[in-house]
């Protein structure tokens, strides 16, 4: 968690996906998260999404809705960050990605009232 925390701000799309995604398997590190390391991983989702892939959308997005506390540190203009890096990739995204943010934006209000109207067309040709 201290690395987590030290690091986070410095951190590319790839590594603050994946270290989302190792957090919500290790629960003993997610929970020796302090409330600022939060919020540089938050900071860190908010900085990288504009350079994220599908993949890398779909999979952060996807982690943030299994990670309450992560999620709760994320402010406005991350959600908005993430919403519009959802609405650029969605043109590449494969069908786990696509529907990995369906799923996502179900159990994430907060993400979901970010989406444009544009962005959720996006999503959806992406699952068509």
């Amino acid at each position: 968690a201290r690395a987590v925390e030290s690091t986070a701000l410095t951190m590319n799309e790839q590594g603050v996906g994946m270290t989302l995604n190792a957090m919500c398997k290790l629960e003993a590190a997610a929970g020796a998260m302090s409330p600022a390391g939060w919020d540089a991983v938050a900071r860190a989702v908010e900085l990288t999404a504009p350079t994220m892939n599908a993949q890398g959308a779909a999979n952060t997005l996807n982690a943030l809705s299994k990670l309450d506390t992560a999620a709760s540190a994320m402010s406005p203009a991350g959600w908005d960050a993430v919403a519009r890096a959802v609405e650029r990739t969605a043109p590449t995204m494969n069908a786990q990605d696509a529907a990995n943010t369906l799923n996502a934006l179900r159990n994430l209000d907060a993400a979901a009232s970010a989406m444009s109207p544009a962005g959720w067309d996006a999503v959806a040709r992406a699952v068509e």
